[in-house]
């Protein structure tokens, strides 16, 4: 049995619904179009824009101050997705080491990167660093991807863009990191 509204009054409900979801649809399409899938800023790149190949032999020469000639590149992927990448000049004072991964959207490479924010705090309160990180766990690195950290707690610099993170171990001067990320993100 139907309620207290007779079947005319439901009918009525019925196209005002409709006529108010009609004339809110091209709002809702209107404001799709205009925002991006990028949410907290960056691309999504794929496997095929990304590898060590950007960075060069040469651009590892140009670090390191050996000839090109001199240097062994290894690249090896470690999984879908990530790459460990290394030049040697000839020593264990003359290494570039750096780690590529590609996260499947912005989202989960900004939440790895706030993860990994925490982690160095964590880092930063245990015995070893307590006293010895005069700038505290990591300093921001202005201008360098979407966001960028320093720490002294491992000596890298750890970029994302997009869904794409970098981190360079290798050499240890924080300088010359954030020159090479410059380097291997400006094709993106």
């Amino acid at each position: 049995m139907r309620g207290r509204h007779s079947s005319r009054c439901d009918t009525g409900r019925a196209r005002a619904g409709a006529a108010v979801r009609l004339a809110v649809l091209p709002l809702a399409l209107i404001l799709g179009a205009c925002s991006g899938s990028t949410s907290p800023g960056g691309a999504v790149y794929t496997a095929e824009q990304v590898s060590c190949a950007l960075f060069s032999r040469d651009d590892a020469a140009a670090v390191l101050g050996v000839p090109a000639a001199a240097i062994r590149a290894t690249a090896e992927e470690l999984y879908a997705g990530n790459w460990d990448c290394g030049f040697n000049g000839g020593g264990p004072d003359r290494l570039v080491g750096f780690n590529i991964t590609l996260s499947p959207g912005v989202e989960e490479a900004a939440v790895d990167m706030a993860r990994y924010r925490s982690h160095l705090e964590t880092a930063s309160g245990t015995r070893p660093f307590r006293e010895g990180l005069a700038e505290g766990a990591y300093s921001e690195v202005d201008g360098l991807g979407d966001e960028a950290l320093w720490t002294a707690v491992n000596g890298t610099l750890a970029v994302r863009q997009g869904n794409l993170s970098l981190q360079i171990r290798l050499p240890k001067d924080r300088d010359v990191q954030v020159g090479m990320a410059r380097r291997i993100l400006a094709p993106l």
